[in-house]
């Protein structure tokens, strides 16, 4: 009766420091999503594998510092490019800007179906597959 009682409050405590565990993970990883979420910026290409925890808060915090400078940058050089482009399409006579306008849109629907090609397609194709898909010739 004792073994058995010893052995319940073992189990017992086993379980509640599962759970407790699980619980500090689940806590653990909605802390990141919310410090991913909460970060807009990203580490430069090919940092990722290399810096430290530290240097990855570091780097962070100079991309912060330089935002506001590179949003007023865009900003400039959005304006400018409408500007040129309001200037090229005055050299358009008005049957080549409808013309421009029917091409731009022609290739925002060409965008946009490629787009919902990828998002359902299905895995890759295995090389059997592939194989019969290039029109192989039979024997």
């Amino acid at each position: 009766m004792k073994q058995t009682t010893s052995i319940r409050a073992w189990v017992l405590m086993l379980l509640c420091g599962l759970a407790m565990a699980a619980g500090f993970a689940t806590q653990v990883a909605a802390q990141k999503a919310e410090a991913k979420k909460q970060r807009t910026t990203r580490l430069p290409a090919h940092y990722a594998k290399v810096v430290t925890d530290e240097q990855r808060s570091d780097i962070y915090a100079i991309q912060e510092q330089f935002e506001p400078k590179l949003a007023k940058a865009r900003a400039e050089l959005k304006a400018v490019v409408d500007e040129r482009d309001a200037a090229i399409e005055k050299v358009l006579s008005a049957q080549q800007r409808k013309d421009v306008a029917k091409l731009r849109a022609e290739a925002a629907e060409r965008r946009r179906a490629a787009l919902s090609n990828l998002e359902s397609a299905e895995e890759p194709a295995t090389t059997e597959s592939k194989g019969k898909s290039k029109g192989k010739k039979a024997a």
